[in-house]
Formats: structure tokens, sequence, C-alpha cells
């Protein structure tokens, strides 16, 4: 793609979303428009992604400005990767209620809205537009979250918009602090003013990102909103929440982490894997205890957080790697065990369980290879022994988690019965990435390397 064509995505599922929030998304029309619309989305994502696999970058400034003035857009491998993911994760949710319909009008359009604010922070070169799309998807997600609108959902509704509220004034402080320190928030000027600054301010401005993407992401000690959210809201917000939306933190620490914000993360990189481990710990001990599969399904997502921040922790090209496979995993093992929630008894169970355990970690999966790739890499890290004790430790506790999630889907009345073949997507890429992961795995190796030779 070349000019502004890699900008598609992003422009059709903006569009789509506007055009069917004047239609009623209970329709089969709207829903298959809304569906076919994600189709052609996760497509093109697709499509960019190998394209731009070795490394290449797609770069426009809209409006003819120069960079650090009109709004500059770019597109490089790392982006369409998570891009791909949501919107993969969001087509499925969508497919899953197009033969029965959605239960609110506008449930296709603010999926494909939300799927569009996403695509809008992955594809941007600029700090400002970050946080303009980062607003849009987390306006968009409250909505989500009350989706269905009884007592459950406003109560963890309720807590959603507190949490992100104060996450989004953390994140307007940071970039206020950089624009006033910096003079720019273009990404590639940014970079180079950082690197000359006292590392003082840029610690700050770390701090202030990284509180504001730790709270997006559900990370220990800022996991509380995460239970009471992913817990109560109806499964096929959950998925989408869970699978896509949540990525954005990562993309953030990993995006800014290697960039203008690379000092800051090298000086807390040990805190920043004590975090991590302690993040994987506890959410694992309480995933192991609650009986509940939603319940146990969230504290894993706390868990599957704390893996992610290790490895960037780490700082290493494959510990970036690891970081990546490890994104990819949880968007499509979280979307299915919520997902799961809303199947007939036989498929939960037989779906639900290739979801779990790859949370868990047990081969055959992709969660398997994510997690193998950071014990690696661990082991390689001063003071790692301790570290791969915590991790493993960790994932003996997700056997349990699995236990719990078996037996708990079992006895799950779920509020209304799907079909299984959407979901089944999400398990048929969980099991064939986990069999055949080396093209994956030599891509994301790859790219961390990227990672750190771009590093200021």
């Amino acid at each position: 793609m070349t000019n502004t064509a890699f900008l598609f995505p992003l422009v059709l599922a903006w569009l789509l979303g506007v055009v069917l929030l004047a239609l009623d998304g209970r329709r089969r029309p709207a829903r298959f428009a809304a569906s076919t619309g994600l189709a052609v989305v996760f497509t093109a994502d697709v499509v960019l992604f190998l394209e731009l696999r070795a490394g290449d970058v797609h770069r426009v400034t809209t409006g003819g400005w120069p960079a650090q003035v009109g709004i500059t857009l770019q597109v490089d491998a790392i982006s369409a990767f998570f891009a791909a993911s949501c919107a993969f994760v969001a087509l499925v949710v969508l497919a899953q209620g197009l033969p029965r319909g959605a239960r609110d009008r506008h449930f296709p359009a603010w999926i494909l809205l939300l799927t569009a604010a996403l695509h809008g922070m992955y594809f941007t070169n600029d700090l400002f537009d970050f946080y303009v799309f980062f607003e849009l998807g987390v306006m968009t997600s409250f909505v989500l979250a009350l989706h269905g609108y009884g007592k459950r959902e406003i109560r963890g509704g309720a807590i959603y918009v507190v949490v992100n509220l104060v996450g989004s004034v953390a994140f307007l402080i940071g970039i206020t602090l950089a624009y006033r320190a910096f003079g720019t928030l273009e990404l590639d000027a940014l970079t180079e003013r950082a690197a000359e600054a006292p590392p003082g301010i840029v610690l700050l401005v770390g701090a202030l990102v990284f509180s504001s993407l730790g709270l997006k992401l559900g990370l220990f000690p800022f996991h509380w909103w995460v239970p009471s959210l992913y817990a109560h809201a109806r499964p096929a917000v959950t998925a989408v929440l869970a699978g896509a939306l949540s990525n954005v933190g990562a993309y953030g620490l990993l995006r800014f982490g290697t960039t203008f914000l690379e000092t800051a993360r090298i000086a807390a990189s040990d805190g920043l894997i004590v975090l991590g481990a302690a993040s994987a710990l506890y959410g694992s001990l309480l995933a192991a205890r609650r009986r509940s599969p939603a319940e146990a399904s969230s504290y894993a997502a706390v868990a599957h957080v704390g893996y992610i921040l290790v490895a960037i922790g780490l700082g290493t090209a494959d510990g970036f790697a690891a970081a990546l496979l490890l994104v990819l995993a949880g968007a499509l093992d979280k979307a299915l065990v919520f997902c799961c929630l809303e199947l007939s008894s036989r498929s939960r169970r037989a779906l639900g369980i290739v979801g779990a355990c790859s949370i868990a970690g047990l081969p055959v999966t992709i969660g398997f290879v994510a997690k193998a790739l950071l014990v690696h890499e661990s082991l390689a890290s001063p003071g790692g022994g301790a570290l791969v004790a915590v991790l493993l430790v960790s994932a003996g506790l997700s056997l349990f988690y699995v236990a719990r999630y078996w037996f708990g889907i079992a006895s799950w009345e779920a509020a209304r019965l799907v079909p299984a073949w959407a979901p089944a997507l999400l398990g048929i890429a969980i099991v064939a990435l986990g069999v055949w992961p080396d093209p994956l795995v030599d891509w994301a190796s790859a790219a961390g390397a990227r990672l750190v030779e771009s590093a200021p």
C-alpha cells in the first residue's frame, strides 16, 4: 500500500460505525453489514502486516504540513499486528451474535467505533493524537461496559468509568509535561529531544504514562476494577474489552518504552520485572481460588498482564518478542473463555478448556509458546533463577484455574445461547499457532531485535 491507502482499515471502521449508529443493529442486514465490514478491516490489517513484516513503515502527514505541525499517521508491522488482533476479536464477538441478534440496537456500531479508535491509537505517530484516540476508545468502552443496563452492568461500568477517568487525567498531565519540556509531541522528534533531556523529567513523564497504561492494562496493584467489570459485564462485552481494548496498555508500553521513554524504562526495568512477577503470582493465586468461571478468568487476566510486564522489563530482543506473543495469546484466549459463557454446555466445555489451557500456558497452545519464550529469556537475566521460579509457581497455580474453569462452566447458566462456530475460530487459531508457531516466532524475534536497535 502506498500514500494514504494504509489508512483504509481505520477509515472504513470509523465510517461504517457512524452509519450503523443510524440503523437498528438488531436487524439482520445491519448485523451482516457490521460483520462484513469488520471482516474487510481484519483482512486489510493482515495484508498490511504481511507487507510490512520485514521492517518497512508507511507514514503520511495530513494536509501536507511539516511532520511536527500536521497530524502524522504511521504504520509498521507491530502496529498492524496489534490492529489485526483487535479486529479479529471484534469480528468474532459480532459474528457470534449474528444469528440471534444484538440486545441493543447500537451494539454493532459501538464495536466498530471501538475498533476504529484502537486503529487510531496504533496508527498514529503523535502522542497527543494517541491521547485523542485513547479517549474516543474509552468513551466507546463506557457505553459497551453498560451494555445490558442491569444492576450488575451499571456497578461494574461505574467503577470502570472512574478508573479510566483517573487514567486519562494522568496521561494528559504526562503529555502536557512532555510538551512543555520538549516542545513537541511528534514521536520521532520527541525521542531525539528526550535523549538529551535531564533524566528527571523523562522519569516523571514515564511514571505518569506508565500509571495510566497500567490502569488500562489492569496491572496489579491497579487491577481492582478488572474483576468488578469482567465478572459483571455481558460475556460478549467482556470478550472484546479483555481481548482487544486491554492491549492498548501493552502497545503503549512497547512503543513509548522503546522511543522517548527508553531512559525511564531502563531505569525502572527491575521494578517492572518485580511488579510484573507480583501481578502474575497474585492473579494466578486469586484465579485458582475463584469458583465462578467469569471471576476466575478475570484474575487470570491480571496474571497475564504480569507476564507481559516482565517481558517488557527484560528489555531484550527476545523479551520484546515474548511480549508480542503474549499480547496475541491474551487477545485470543481471554476472548475465548468469555465468549464460551454464552455457548451450550457441550460447546462451552470443549472450547472453553482450549482458552483456559492457553491462559495457563499448557502445550499445543499459543499461550505455551509465548510463556516458554518468556521463561527461556528470563533464565538469561540477572537473578533469572528466582524470576523463573516465580513464573513457574504462577503457572502451577494456573492449573487450578483450569480445573476451576472446567468445572465452573459445567454449571454456568448462560443468559442466552448462541452458536459456537464463531468462538471456534478463536480456538482453532490458538491451537494452530501453538502447533506451528515458527513463522510467528521468527517475525516476533526480528521485530524485537528492531525495537532494541531503534532505541535511542
